[in-house]
């Protein structure tokens, strides 16, 4: 996708930014959200990762929590439909809740890739000689 890697480090700082301004302004409240803070703080180490090229644990990590944050995705995504199933809104709100899942959608695919890279495509990081030459 992207091979700048200062696109990727821009991407990591504003989503942190964004990440520690909503747990100040909305600490969690329940068990889930909770667990939902944390899923998103495991993102950001392999954002981080994938745009600073740093080995951070195991790459079999990396792989399995990818996995499990497109589960948790699918499952947000599912209960969410199913939560707009049961509402009845306006047509404004059905324009403006399509604008959201574009943009959140454009937003969680780019964040997403960046995991699956920082998993799957990045063995340069996951040699086990972690010295890396200047090129």
């Amino acid at each position: 996708m992207l091979k700048d890697r200062s696109v990727w480090k821009y991407f990591f700082y504003l989503s942190t930014f964004f990440f520690a301004f909503e747990l100040i302004a909305l600490p969690p409240k329940s068990l889930l959200e909770s667990v939902l803070i944390f899923l998103v703080a495991l993102s950001l180490l392999a954002l981080y990762g994938y745009s600073h090229q740093k080995r951070l644990g195991q790459q079999i990590y990396w792989k399995i929590n990818f996995i499990v944050q497109m589960i948790a995705l699918l499952i947000a995504l599912i209960s969410g439909f199913l939560d707009l199933l049961q509402r009845q809104i306006t047509f404004l709100g059905t324009i403006t809740f399509i604008i959201f899942i574009l943009i959140a959608g454009f937003i969680t695919t780019y964040w997403s890739y960046g995991q699956f890279a920082y998993a799957f495509r990045c063995d340069d990081i996951w040699r086990t000689n972690t010295t890396r030459k200047a090129q």
